[in-house]
């Protein structure tokens, strides 16, 4: 940036920087007046909010629609909500806003594309990162026609289903990217029904190229087609080709995403076509996904092939939860126990505590002889928990049947 434009940009209303510049220009201009004009060839300090738009902008591209502070939010810090961006900012690598029409100047105000079908389609098929996905998905929504509501009834909140398939069909045709096309694929399972989504996925299965098969074989088991399902327990059989044993934040995750790591990836995408809902807990599908019939008798089939085939994913740990107390409510306290003794020690081990807690009670509250105690540990598990676990009995034995008996045990 040239000096001039830097003491500009510097300037922010203070008059000693905006009388340094004044003098700068007046330095270099050849006739008295210069540092006038240069002036007013400059705009004032602070965001133009009232300037007119671009010309050959889109009208409305800096409105103060909900679509317009969801790309502030997204795309610039929070001075810029309105769509615009303060002068002598730059836009980050990621982002592809193009410069004003008819400026050669790059530090010129961007003209933001306006919220259409076609325009949000273009960019999502470039995004990669899934949770900047992810906004670009509900401004998709936000502009698709309602579904249509009875008469006296009120507006439907959600987008109408044939359009909302169109689009995100379109969507998976015109994206080429490997990463984007498994969000993608995904989304397609979770947000369509049936009879939209599974069709268009099983064309994808084999023959379908690259990543794109198992991503919709993958996508269609955890929604609970049974052929796929069939197929999926198979492919269990053997772990994935990929480390899945790191311990991975949402950032880690993005990061992954960008680097193009579809196959551990995948993963992650099953257990969100499973329940219908984002992995990681702060972030939120554009879509009603409504409870679906069988989804806990997919549960207690599709996990424990999914902990197989991903083994040491770092959400093994919470499957296993979950088939502990599905198993719990269901009233089976040695599947309970012998699921929650798993999640106890499987990684990344954010859910021992509660793990524990159900191991312990039901240790504690069933029979002595003849349940837990006897189950576990198996003879698959020697070792997981062994010590938990000869502890509760040996301190049940002497409070139940004396001392003598727990001595007798323990050796």
């Amino acid at each position: 940036m040239r000096t001039r434009e830097l003491l500009i940009a510097l300037a922010a209303g203070s008059g000693v920087i905006f009388a340094l510049h004044s003098y700068l220009t007046a330095g270099r201009a050849a006739a008295p007046g210069a540092a006038a004009a240069a002036a007013e060839r400059e705009p004032p300090p602070g965001p133009a909010a009232d300037a007119a738009p671009a010309p050959g902008s889109a009208p409305g591209a800096r409105g103060e629609s909900a679509a317009g502070i969801a790309d502030g939010a997204l795309d610039g810090p929070p001075d810029v909500r309105r769509g615009e961006r303060l002068r002598g900012s730059r836009p980050r690598a990621s982002e592809s806003w193009p410069v004003a029409p008819g400026s050669q100047d790059p530090d010129a105000p961007l003209a933001v594309p306006p919220d259409t079908v076609e325009n949000l389609i273009a960019r999502l098929v470039k995004e990669r990162r899934p949770y900047t996905f992810l906004p670009l998905l509900h401004r998709l929504v936000g502009v698709l026609p309602r579904a249509p509501s009875g008469e006296g009834e009120e507006a439907s909140p959600r987008p109408d289903p044939d359009r909302l398939a169109a689009a995100l069909l379109a969507a998976l045709d015109a994206a080429s990217d490997p990463t984007v096309r498994q969000h993608l694929i995904f989304h397609i399972a979770i947000a369509l029904p049936p009879e939209a989504a599974f069709p268009r996925l099983r064309a994808l299965g084999p023959g379908g190229g690259g990543g794109d098969a198992e991503d919709a074989l993958c996508a269609l088991a955890f929604r609970g087609d049974p052929d796929a399902l069939r197929e999926f327990l198979a492919l269990a059989d053997r772990p994935a080709p990929v480390d899945a044993r790191r311990l991975v934040d949402l950032v880690d995750h993005e990061a992954l995403c960008l680097a193009g790591e579809r196959e551990v990836l995948r993963a992650w995408r099953c257990i969100e076509a499973l329940d219908g809902s984002p992995y990681f807990w702060d972030r939120e599908f554009p879509w009603h996904v409504p409870p679906r019939e069988g989804w806990v008798d997919l549960c207690r089939v599709v996990v424990p092939a999914w902990l197989r085939r991903y083994e040491g994913h770092p959400g093994s740990d919470d499957m296993a939860m979950r088939l502990a107390r599905l198993a719990n409510r269901d009233g089976d306290p040695v599947e309970a126990a012998r699921w929650a003794s798993r999640a106890a020690t499987l990684p990344d081990q954010d859910m021992t505590r509660s793990a524990v807690d159900l191991l312990v009670t039901l240790a504690e509250l069933t029979p002595l002889n003849g349940s837990v105690l006897d189950a576990l540990p198996d003879s698959a598990e020697p070792g997981r928990n062994r010590g938990l676990l000869s502890y509760v009995r040996l301190r049940r034995t002497a409070a139940e049947r004396g001392f003598a008996e727990a001595e007798e045990a323990a050796e």
